[in-house]
C-alpha cells in the first residue's frame, strides 16, 4: 500500500464536486445556526464584563489605547477580537452577530480542512463527512452564545489556511504561498494564544521544507516581529494567564487524556470512557504522525494540524490545573482539539486507511448527534437564563459584575435600550 498521496489528491475539484462538498457542510450550519437563535441573547457575560476600557472607550467617543488594545486577557493576544468588540458597539450592532458570525467561519474551515481531498476515492468522501460534522458541530455550544468566543472560532480559521498555505509552499516553493502563510499566520496570532500557538508551528514547517535565502529572512523577519508583538501582549496584560502548578502528574495525565477524548465526543461524568477514548485517540494521532512523518513534504497540513491539537492540549492543561480549574470535557475547548481529529481523518483519508476511517467517522456522527440532541433540548432554558441576565443587567444600580459604576452604566448604555430591557 502506497504511503504517497496521489497526483489527483493535489488537484483542485470540479464545480459539480465542489456543490456536493459544500451540501455536506449546509445542513449542520444551518442547525448551527437554528441553535444560536433559539438561545442568544444581545448581552456580554463572563469575561465580556473585564473589558471596561473599551466599553468607555466608546461610549466617550475615543479610540481605545494601544497599550490597552494589545494587552492579553488571561493569556490571550485579543487584538482582533478587541476591533470585532468596538466596530460592534460603534456602529449599535447586536451582540448576538459574533455568535451567527461563527457557523460561516465554521464553514470556511471546513472547505479548508477539505481542500486536500478532491480525488474521487470513496475514502476521500467518508473523510469528507465526517470533516463537516466534527468542524461544524453543537458539541462546541458555549462558543456559540458567548461573543467573544469568535476569537477561537477565527483562530481555527485562521492556522488552518496558514497550514495550507504551508502545505502549498512545501510543494512549489513560490513567494506568494509563503507571504500568505507568514500574513494568515500573524493574524492568527493576534487573535488567541491558540492562534500564537499556530504561528510558531506554521514558522517551523517552512523552516523544515528549506526555504531559499530571502524567503528565510523574511520568514525569519516574521517571527521576530509577532513574538515580540505577543510578548508585548503578555508584558501589559494587567494578569497572568496562569498561576501557579500545584496538580500532581496524575491529575495532568488525566486532564490531557480527557481531552484528547474531547476531540470525538463528550464523555460528561464518565471520567473512566473518557481518558479510554483519550488514550486510544492519542494512540491514533501518534500512528498518523508515524506514517505521515515518512513523506513529510506531502502531509505538513495534517502534521501541523496534529501537532496544533496536542500543543494545546499540553497548555491549557497546565494552566487550567495551575488555577485549580479542571475542565477538560468543557465545550469551549472542542476547537482547540478538533485540529487532532482533523489530521487524523486528512491522513487516513490520503493513505485509504479505510477500515479505522469508517471507525472514526461513525464515533464522529455519534458525537455530533449526541449534542445536536441535547442542545435542542436545552437551548429554550440558555435563552431563559440569558435573558434573566439580561434584565439583571438593565436593572442593576450597583455591585453587578464587580463592576464599578461607572463601569455599570456604560455597559448599560449599549444594551439596555427599551427592547433589550424586556
Amino acid at each position: 500500500m502506497s504511503l504517497t498521496p496521489t497526483r489527483k489528491v493535489l488537484t483542485f475539484a470540479k464545480p459539480g464536486k465542489c456543490a456536493l462538498i459544500i451540501s455536506f457542510a449546509i445542513l449542520p450550519a444551518l442547525y448551527l445556526a437554528i441553535l444560536i437563535s433559539r438561545a442568544a441573547v444581545d448581552v456580554p457575560f463572563k469575561d465580556e464584563l473585564y473589558f471596561p476600557n473599551i466599553y468607555a472607550s466608546v461610549a466617550s467617543g475615543k479610540f481605545l489605547a494601544i497599550h490597552n488594545l494589545i494587552a492579553a486577557h488571561n493569556g490571550h493576544p485579543y487584538l482582533l477580537l478587541k476591533l470585532l468588540m468596538i466596530f460592534t458597539l460603534s456602529n449599535g450592532l447586536p451582540w448576538s452577530w459574533m455568535m451567527y458570525a461563527q457557523v460561516p467561519i465554521l464553514l470556511a474551515a471546513f472547505l479548508i480542512a477539505n481542500r486536500l481531498l478532491t480525488n474521487n476515492h470513496w475514502s476521500n468522501w467518508i473523510a469528507t463527512v465526517a470533516l463537516a460534522f466534527a468542524i461544524i458541530t453543537p458539541r462546541q455550544w458555549e462558543n456559540l452564545y458567548w461573543g467573544m468566543q469568535i476569537a477561537f472560532s477565527l483562530s481555527l480559521l485562521l492556522g488552518l489556511c496558514a497550514f495550507y498555505c504551508l502545505q502549498r509552499y512545501s510543494e512549489k516553493k513560490l513567494s506568494s504561498w509563503l507571504t500568505g502563510a507568514l500574513v494568515i499566520s500573524l493574524l492568527a496570532s493576534v487573535c488567541s494564544a491558540q492562534g500564537f500557538l499556530a504561528f510558531l508551528i506554521t514558522l517551523v514547517g517552512l523552516t523544515l521544507v528549506k526555504p531559499s535565502r530571502n524567503h528565510f529572512v523574511a520568514l525569519l523577519s516574521c517571527g521576530l516581529a509577532g513574538t515580540a508583538l505577543f510578548a508585548a501582549s503578555e508584558m501589559l496584560a494587567m494578569r497572568a494567564g496562569a498561576g501557579r502548578f500545584t496538580a500532581s502528574a496524575v491529575t495532568y495525565g488525566e486532564h490531557v487524556a480527557r481531552m484528547f477524548g474531547n476531540a470525538v465526543a463528550n464523555y460528561g461524568r464518565h471520567i473512566g470512557a473518557g481518558v479510554l477514548i483519550g488514550v486510544a485517540v492519542a494512540a491514533l494521532a501518534a500512528y498518523c504522525s508515524w506514517i505521515a512523518l515518512k513523506r513529510y513534504r506531502q502531509f505538513m497540513f495534517e502534521l501541523a494540524c496534529i501537532a496544533w491539537g496536542v500543543g494545546l492540549i499540553l497548555v491549557v492543561s497546565y494552566a487550567r490545573l495551575a488555577i485549580d480549574i479542571n475542565q477538560p470535557n468543557a465545550p469551549r475547548y472542542v476547537p482547540l482539539v478538533m485540529p487532532i481529529l482533523l489530521g487524523i481523518i486528512s491522513i487516513l483519508a490520503k493513505t485509504r486507511r479505510h477500515a479505522i476511517l469508517a471507525a472514526i467517522m461513525v464515533v464522529v456522527l455519534f458525537g455530533y448527534f449526541q449534542s445536536a440532541a441535547s442542545e435542542w433540548h436545552i437551548t429554550p432554558y440558555r435563552k431563559a437564563n440569558l435573558t434573566a441576565l439580561s434584565r439583571q443587567l438593565c436593572f442593576a444600580s450597583d455591585d453587578y459584575g464587580k463592576l464599578s459604576v461607572s463601569d455599570l452604566r456604560n455597559l448599560q448604555h449599549f444594551f439596555c435600550s427599551s427592547n433589550r430591557a424586556k
